[in-house]
């Protein structure tokens, strides 16, 4: 086939990933014209398929041997090949395949959904067993939702337990869900090594006049021995798409290539490239001579970039990195460009009167010209043990894009354009090697304003190491970096430890001795007494210094806190708010999509008829400002067909405006801070200025307006201020790029940093929920890079982009949270589905580097319901430090009678601590969420408001006398806040102080009572001869308060065998609702060893510590 001379530079090649290369866009007579076919397939040598261990995957002539088609039928309705399909209609049918235990398989199978109605759990899936009928293999569950209506293929790669394998196909889930579905061509074949998939695209035409025009697109492929799981079209105009085939808007005159990239799920890809072009009259014309080539490396830090325009009335020129300016002149023009370290995208854009604009891309690295060198500054000459000690690096000549991220010589597929830096420091005493890594830290003011967090930048960024030294003595740091363009260590200085003192007990950890509890660094006990809690975003950091201050001294000390949903790290409850749309479940939608991104963003902020403003200020707290100083805000984005106006006479389009709570169709009279675009655009930067007359803006909004269609996206929201020399302070704004995913904020670690060192100060520790398992940009990064419509990839596998990201961010969490004693543990995420695999593969992962840390602490994640016992106990969760469930008593809990457990809080605390007991999980567990619910899990039980004084509370809390070790953190705090129920906490510390119970030789105290009525509750040390033990009138329940049941005080004895006989001892008897002795006695255990207490007219409940003389 013969080609028009514009396509005699058509790459149709496999591409090597890499930066994504500038784009060119500047408008060219087209020179041809047509749909070209492009013979893909011909020049490749034609894949062979594996051989099918199963002898009848097609089921051609209607045949079924080999299958239980479990009341399936076949069908000529659908095939993917041939004539003969399977009908399933809400049913699976069941495989059998001879293969050999310990080798590596493959499954696959085409399915399609033809219908679906109603709602439920489950859909259509894969799934392989093996001993027991444990799943060992499945593919993700499929909804017409996430898969659509058209054929589409699974792949499920096993290793085989059985000779004779069993496989199900179908529908696995609800009755309340109806499915029509169909499967085609199953094969099951030994593993080898993978062929990439063939494809074949089509583009045209390839040469457009005038714009706007549709250009169609369509995508052959093939996957042998897999499955295609993604595909990417990207147009070159700042266009994608990510289905197969479809149309393709041009609207923007230029020179493009664009480029289709497909995935198979072994995570394998393979691009094609096809030249295009568009042409269109009243553009300007843009050319960049210098630099000339469209990636160049450079050792100076102010580029001269220079070109002519025609047809341009400015130029303006920018980088992904901070700089924008006008450029000098215009049909000839050059700019001085500042760069930063690392490679810079500089993005040239000339627009003319009409307003339309053009625009063109240089990628250039800067490599700074001096050796890559590090040191340390600032290092105290002592610290005392466990408490930390900081220092400054300074680093000099690091030419790392993203220093925020480590550096990684193999980075995943998807992202080896990258790179950041790795700073760590080595700590060194004798034998003994930590390491921890240091952060980038922004500097920041923080004061209390108008009852809100005031938080300002001030200075520059500064490389920090915390470090809170496990021994005492002499000890030597170094610091070794490692990036792109080489490695540097420092000189080696020394520091001293002295001993620790005061209430200062080192981090908590697993106990050393008993594996059921958690204990200081000193061996002292933990006693872990607390709940849920969480903190607005306005006061934030002040807020919890209220929250400690009102829980008081000796109080509440474990306490359960989501700084996934401070906007800390990616997009879930980002500070990005859509105004219009609805929550996306429980998480405020982000109004993100995969539709659009920025040079190698995975996504970008969409703004349409449906969500025609996304505003800043809502969630992330109040923007800090300076009265009278000057700011000026930078946007990246881009419109697309923005029609109008709506209202003649008005402008019309993309906007950025300052204004209070921004009501759709209702900012027209708002002032302008950047001037509106519409129509179509590429992407571009644009700016605007103010001058503050407050300590805080009120919102920033982006606002779609006065538009009758079309819409608008966003990469990038930058603000700064205007120094009095003119130039830029530090950026601003929370999670400024749509991309949040790639960095950590500083203002939020901030406030963080001030809620942990005050409570390091008051000895309460957090179990730190750090992740969000339904945000959107994780869940939509394909293993090997590529965006994925359907979700689904939190939990991402080794090796993969995702996986590589989650590292990322624990790192930073480790180097800038990591040094404090009132972090007790890591948990990945809130509420994980109770059963093994990827996300418990996932957390072990991230507790495995945990542990490897310098300042190690426990991790965990927790699940929905259930014990999850198979989860937890899987060789998959060994390195997990302990397990967490969640229960509410009528809404998720699964033990029985439901209503009288709802009744009796230490009866209901009691049955699932020995529940799991039971379970024998070798390590701690945590009642991660514990409640009496109403029966729905967002609302308490409202009678619990009736009793005053806590009833419910105390006997909760004193139940754990047991010996099952569980550590409950109740959810509901408004009543404990509101009747002031905090000292019940401290009453149970005090009378636990002192108590050795992770000694190892603490077992069930299996005291009698002599009234059936006592319960009594406790554990016995009988090598040293202690016990404690928890007596209660059992009937005297909260319930029974608030119904004003009347309850008889009880009398009887309570015996407990010490194994010690004519043994006396010391018994002291505690309030248990204050903590403090009542009285002291001395008895005597009889012959056999049994120690025997006399109880009276006891009410309510009383608690009990044995020790002999």
């Amino acid at each position: 086939m013969r080609f028009p001379n514009l396509l005699l530079a058509l790459s149709l090649l496999a591409f090597t990933s890499g930066f994504r290369g500038a784009q060119e866009a500047t408008p060219e007579a087209p020179q041809a014209s047509g749909r070209v076919y492009l013979p893909v397939l011909s020049r490749e040598e034609a894949p062979v398929p594996p051989p099918n261990l199963l002898a009848n995957g097609s089921f051609e002539g209607g045949h079924t041997n080999g299958w239980e088609m479990g009341g399936a039928q076949v069908s000529t309705a659908q095939a993917h090949s041939g004539q003969w399909s399977v009908q399933l209609n809400n049913q699976k049918i069941r495989g059998v395949v001879n293969l050999t235990p310990g080798q590596t398989y493959k499954l696959t199978a085409w399915f399609r959904i033809v219908s679906e109605t109603g709602s439920d759990w489950g859909g259509l899936t894969a799934q392989i067993y093996g001993q027991n009928f444990a799943v060992i293999g499945s593919s993700d569950v499929a909804l017409v939702s996430t898969h659509g209506g058209q054929w589409f293929k699974v792949a499920v790669t096993f290793v085989a337990q059985e000779a004779n394998t069993q496989f199900d196909l179908g529908y696995f889930g609800g009755a309340g869900r109806q499915m029509l579905a169909f499967v085609d061509e199953v094969m099951v074949f030994a593993k080898t090594t993978n062929q990439a998939p063939t494809l074949r695209p089509t583009l045209g035409p390839l040469a457009i006049s005038g714009v706007p025009q549709n250009q169609n697109f369509s995508l052959q492929t093939e996957d042998v021995d897999g499955a295609v799981v993604r595909v990417l079209w990207e147009f070159g105009d700042g266009i994608r798409a990510l289905t197969y085939s479809g149309a393709h808007r041009v609207a923007l005159p230029g020179n493009y290539l664009a480029r289709v990239t497909v995935a198979d799920d072994e995570g394998v890809t393979v691009t094609r490239q096809i030249a295009w072009s568009a042409s269109a009259a009243g553009w300007p014309a843009l050319a960049i001579s210098s630099p000339a080539q469209t990636e160049s490396t450079v050792n100076a830090a102010m580029l001269n970039v220079s070109g002519a325009a025609s047809n341009a009335t400015l130029v303006q020129v920018s980088t992904d990195r901070g700089f924008f300016a006008n450029a000098n002149g215009a049909n000839s023009w050059s700019a001085a460009v500042t760069l930063q370290p690392g490679v810079n995208r500089v993005l040239v854009q000339a627009r003319n009167a009409a307003g339309y604009i053009s625009m063109q891309e240089r990628v250039v690295r800067y490599v700074p010209a001096g050796a890559l060198s590090v040191s340390i500054s600032n290092l105290p000459s002592s610290v005392q043990r466990w408490q930390m000690l900081e220092f400054n690096v300074t680093l000099n000549n690091s030419a790392a894009t993203w220093p925020q991220l480590p550096y990684s010589a193999s980075m995943p597929t998807g992202l080896k354009w990258l790179d950041g830096v790795s700073v760590d420091a080595v700590f060194t005493q004798g034998s003994t090697v930590l390491r921890r890594p240091a952060f980038l830290l922004q500097p920041y003011e923080r004061v209390e304003k108008e009852s809100a967090e005031w938080l300002y930048p001030t200075g520059e960024r500064v490389w920090r190491v915390r470090f809170a030294p496990p021994n005492t003595g002499t000890w030597k740091v170094r610091v070794e970096v490692a990036e792109a363009r080489g490695t540097a260590i420092s000189s080696e200085k020394t520091f001293s430890v002295t001993a620790a003192s005061g209430e200062n007990h080192g981090p908590v950890r697993v106990a050393a001795k008993d594996s059921r509890y958690f204990e200081f660094a000193d061996g002292a006990y933990f006693t872990g007494v607390g709940h849920g809690v969480g903190f607005g975003s306005d006061r934030f950091s002040y807020e919890a210094a209220e929250t400690f201050n009102a829980m008081g001294a000796g109080n509440q000390n474990f306490l359960r806190w989501w700084i996934s949903g401070r906007g800390l790290w990616a997009s879930a409850w980002q500070p990005w708010r859509s105004r219009t749309l609805g929550n996306d479940g429980y998480i405020p939608a982000t109004g993100l999509t995969l539709e659009r991104g920025y040079a190698n963003g995975l996504a970008a902020f969409k703004l349409d008829a449906a969500n025609p403003v996304v505003f800043q200020g809502f969630d992330s707290g109040r923007l800090a400002t300076k009265p009278g100083a000057t700011y000026r805000l930078v946007i990246r984005w881009r419109a697309e067909g923005i029609t109008g106006p709506q209202t003649s006479g008005q402008p019309y389009g993309l906007t950025v405006k300052l204004t209070g709570w921004p009501e759709p169709g209702q900012t027209g009279s708002i002032p302008v801070l950047v001037s509106h675009i519409n129509g179509d655009t590429p992407w571009h930067v644009a700016s605007g200025e103010f001058k503050a007359t407050g300590n805080f803006l009120e919102y920033v909004s982006v606002i779609l307006e006065n538009a009758t269609g079309g819409a608008g996206y966003v990469d990038e929201v930058n603000l700064y201020e205007v120094t009095a020399g003119g130039t830029l302070g530090p950026q601003l704004l929370r999670s400024p790029n749509a991309n949040s995913h790639l960095g950590f904020s500083a203002a939020r670690s901030a406030g963080i940093d001030a809620i942990l060192a005050d409570a390091q100060t008051r000895g309460i520790y957090f179990k730190l929920v750090v992740s969000e398992k339904n945000e959107f940009l994780l869940n939509h990064l394909g293993a090997e890079g590529l965006p994925e419509p359907k979700g689904g990839e939190f939990n991402a596998g080794v090796g993969s982009a995702g996986r590589w990201l989650h590292q990322a961010y624990w790192r930073y969490l480790f180097a800038r949270f990591g040094a404090y004693r009132s972090v007790h543990s890591w948990e990945l995420v809130n509420e994980a589905a109770p059963g093994p695999g990827p996300h418990f593969q996932l957390a072990n992962d991230l507790a495995l580097r945990a542990a490897a840390d310098g300042n190690p602490h426990p991790v965990t994640t927790s699940t929905w319901a259930t014990l999850a016992e198979e989860a937890w106990k899987d060789s998959a969760s060994a390195a997990l430090s302990y397990t967490d469930f969640h229960a509410y008593v009528r809404g998720t809990g699964w033990l029985e009678p439901e209503e009288e457990l709802a009744h009796d809080t230490a009866r209901f605390f009691n049955v699932y601590d020995a529940a799991a007991r039971s379970a024998n999980f070798g390590k701690p567990v945590v009642w991660g969420e514990m409640g009496v619910d109403s029966g729905h899990t967002d609302v308490e039980d409202p009678r619990l408001a009736e009793d005053a004084q806590g009833v419910w509370l105390r006997k909760l809390i004193w139940a754990r006398t047991g010996p099952g070790g569980v550590y409950p953190l109740y959810w509901y705090t408004d009543n404990i806040y509101g009747k002031n129920l905090h000292s019940l906490f401290g009453a149970w510390n005090k009378f636990m102080a002192g108590v050795p119970l992770t000694n190892g030789r603490y077992q069930n105290a299996m005291a009698t009572a002599s009234n059936a009525n006592l319960r009594v509750l406790g554990q016995k040390d009988v090598t040293n001869g202690r016990a404690h033990l928890w007596i209660d009138n059992a009937a005297q329940t909260w319930w029974a308060v608030v119904n004003r049941t009347p309850v008889a005080p009880l009398a009887g004895t309570v015996s407990v065998n010490l194994q010690a006989p004519n043994m006396a001892y010391t018994v002291t008897w505690y309030s248990t609702t204050t903590g403090q002795v009542t009285s002291t006695q001395t008895l005597t255990a009889n012959s056999a060893g049994v120690l025997t207490l006399s109880i009276s007219n006891l009410a309510s409940d009383i608690a009990v510590q044995i020790k002999k003389k």
